[in-house]
């Protein structure tokens, strides 16, 4: 089985674009930003990481850093994603669903 990662700024159509393709690829399974997001806010607090907390659109607007206020917020939660993204892959590999 192959992975499919599609990316994007907020709001420009990822999620129907993933449900249109999974539907003609015969995809069982779509896990969103939005999911893992969710999940590792359980899991991490939100002074412990106030950039998880945020929802996407807000991160991508808040003034992270004054050089790049427009898309330094997005840049950082993806980096705090990418732990959660990470252990979806290897979790995927190691039940043999992926090569």
């Amino acid at each position: 089985m192959k992975l499919i990662f599609i990316s994007g700024a907020p709001g420009v159509g990822k999620t129907f674009f993933s449900r249109r393709l999974s539907k003609k690829l015969n995809i069982g399974q779509i896990v969103s930003t939005d999911n893992i997001r969710e999940i590792m806010r359980a899991f991490k607090s939100k002074e412990e990481s106030p950039i998880l907390h945020n929802s996407a659109i807000k991160a991508v607007f808040d003034d992270y850093e004054p050089d790049l206020k427009e898309i330094s917020g997005f840049i950082e939660q993806s980096k705090v994603l990418q732990e959660g993204i990470n252990a979806i892959v290897e979790r995927a590999k190691k039940s043999k669903k992926i090569s």
